[in-house]
């Protein structure tokens, strides 16, 4: 999204745009690099590194070691078992640094606790979705036959397999949704003329990441694994289908920096239910489901509440789901960054640096 919308942003401003290597994102904005020289430089993620480059294109206004630089998530500070991981998302220097461009307010919130550094130096500059709008249906139906998957009949975790995505508390919590539904199946059935539905699934579509060892296992020993369906790494083509044919996406991590997944969830129309905790409420707002991630039973009686979603539940919840999708937009997010880094210039060439 940065070379798309920061690159529309900079034309307006007459501001020339260049990727990390050096190379200017368009041909023709050389002249204007000759005339003005201001050239914002989009460094490898997480870090975006402003400089001012003068008529020779070798004096840089910003430091690339210090002055503005983006933070996603906290892991190592949070997370203890993240302890002894390399720091790879916070790699500059906090004090020095002119301006933080994080995304979301508890991130914020976060930043400024742990490095005490005060809240005006941090800007939110909140993401957005790309989901891919076309897709091929036959590529699809092939995807839903080899991995068994029963479209409108399961629930979605989209991402990593990692502990920190608390995914042994999710399938004990399908275990917990699953004894009720069957015990809701069996009073059904005995009752003339009322429809049940198949037993639901747990589609749980993503790579395997590290010390994925114990949730693996986890699935193998679960009374219900035939109903867990495990995809491996899904392509951004195949997500948007997933998302429309889940009852319900799941999010029930123990900390995130915003998370993407339930937004996705959100924009494809379907239920989102998310952890109270860290900036999944942020994410979501009122358009989410929010539960204790520590309580399998508060988790399984949200699944419930979307599996027999009333259709008028379902209206209210677009609603606000509508409204909720104005706020995030690759376009905000573009204007923030490009104002956060054009006052950082500002105020650096005032006071003489």
């Amino acid at each position: 999204w940065e070379i798309k919308i920061l690159a529309e942003l900079a034309k307006e401003n007459d501001i020339v745009l260049a990727t990390g290597g050096g190379a200017i994102l368009s041909e023709s904005n050389r002249k204007i690099l000759m005339k003005k020289g201001l050239v914002i430089y989009l460094e490898a993620s997480p870090e975006l590194i402003l400089k001012r480059t003068a008529y020779d294109n070798s004096r840089p206004l910003l430091d690339t070691e210090d002055r503005a630089e983006t933070i996603n998530e906290l892991l190592k500070t949070r997370i203890p078992i993240y302890e002894d991981c390399a720091d790879y998302t916070i790699n500059v220097d906090k004090k020095s640094a002119e301006k933080i461009i994080t995304i979301s307010e508890f991130s914020k919130k976060e930043i400024n606790q742990i490095y005490d550094l005060s809240l005006e130096k941090i800007k939110v500059a909140y993401p957005a979705v790309s989901l891919t709008d076309k897709y091929s249906n036959l590529r699809w139906k092939r995807f839903i036959k080899k991995n068994s998957i029963k479209p409108n009949e399961y629930f979605l975790y989209l991402g990593t397999i990692q502990p920190r995505k608390n995914l042994e508390k999710l399938i004990e919590t399908f275990e917990v949704f699953s004894r009720g539904f069957a015990a809701r199946k069996l009073k059904s059935s005995q009752t003339k003329n009322i429809k049940v539905k198949q037993h639901p699934q747990l589609v749980i579509a993503g790579k395997t990441g590290w010390l994925a060892e114990t949730i693996l296992e986890r699935i193998q020993e679960s009374p219900f694994k035939k109903h867990i369906i495990l995809t491996g790494f899904v392509d951004d083509s195949l997500k948007k289908p997933l998302y429309e044919n889940a009852q319900a996406s799941l999010l029930i991590g123990l900390y995130e920096g915003f998370g993407i997944p339930p937004l996705e969830s959100l924009a494809a129309g379907t239920a989102a239910i998310v952890s109270n905790n860290s900036s999944l409420p942020e994410a979501v707002g009122e358009a989410g489901i929010l539960v204790d991630p520590e309580n399998a039973q508060d988790i399984a009686n949200a699944m419930k509440k979307t599996w027999n979603m009333p259709k008028l539940r379902k209206q209210v919840l677009k609603r606000k789901t509508k409204k909720h999708l104005k706020n995030f937009t690759w376009k905000k997010t573009g204007q923030v960054v490009l104002e956060t880094l054009l006052t950082t210039a500002k105020e650096l060439r005032k006071n003489g640096n």
